[in-house]
């Protein structure tokens, strides 16, 4: 019996034979943990009619393993960890459960998001028309485990190489007790103060709407800007923290 893991990429590759693309990118996958994780992701392929399809799924990722995932336009990468699934892949993770389902993402729609708070994600977005590429990590949904990107080949407009990007200190064991996700005794996430505090003001963070110079800096701010300054620490979308690279191959997103 195929495994849902091996049907999930065999579609993946009927995509790509049926909707090539120009702006394909090779995502490299990589456990660098000491344990098992589950990553999750949405990836976008284009369809006839121009518009994009979302391929959402979720897979096994064994320590030291990778995956090689064939992307068109963007994609969104997180970990999950502490999951235990079934044959049908239903289940339970610790930290990032997508719904107790292996594949991440809604059946019905194939549109994806970011519920299983907190984690740490990558977001890339492939540029077309001799436009760069832009990738970004977040922090602004929590933080699980450290996560990085690497790209290989290109340039980052006249600077030299493109630079990776890293959230690399674990930032469980500086999170205010408050905000921290327990299991078994052990820290294995740390909230953002923006969702567990929710507030349209700007009182645990800067939310959307405002401008950063509106907002002043708060300790739950400062400890997450401290564990991962090029990370994005609040929900929206920072373009501050975000990195550009033109020409790249493909990219190495690692995890631990």
């Amino acid at each position: 019996m195929i495994s849902l893991m091996a049907l999930s990429h065999f579609l993946l590759l009927i995509f790509v034979s049926l909707f090539g693309t120009d702006a394909a990118k090779i995502i490299t996958i990589l456990n660098k943990c000491d344990f098992t994780i589950w990553p999750g992701y949405q990836i976008g392929f284009p369809l006839g009619d121009g518009e994009l399809r979302p391929v959402s799924s979720g897979f096994e990722l064994s320590a030291g393993a990778s995956l090689n995932l064939t992307v068109a336009h963007y994609a969104t990468v997180w970990g999950r960890t502490g999951c235990s699934f079934n044959e049908s892949g239903l289940g339970t993770c610790i930290t990032g459960d997508c719904d107790g389902r292996l594949s991440c993402g809604d059946d019905e729609t194939g549109w994806w998001y970011i519920t299983p708070q907190p984690v740490t994600h990558a977001s890339l977005r492939f540029g077309e028309d001799k436009f760069p590429d832009v990738f970004a990590l977040n922090v602004g949904d929590g933080y699980n485990i450290p996560i990085s990107i690497t790209p290989y080949g290109g340039s980052n407009g006249g600077e030299g190489r493109c630079k990776a990007t890293s959230c690399s200190i674990d930032l469980n064991k500086s999170c205010p007790d408050e905000l921290k996700v327990r299991s078994n005794g052990s820290t294995v996430a740390c909230r953002n103060p923006c969702l567990r505090y929710f507030s349209p003001e700007p009182q645990f963070c800067c939310p959307y709407g405002y401008e950063r110079g509106d907002c002043q800096p708060t300790n739950y701010y400062e400890v997450f800007e401290a564990a991962c300054p090029s990370a994005g620490a609040a929900p929206e979308f920072d373009s501050s923290k975000s990195s550009v690279c033109s020409y790249a191959n493909n990219y190495l997103i690692s995890f631990c």
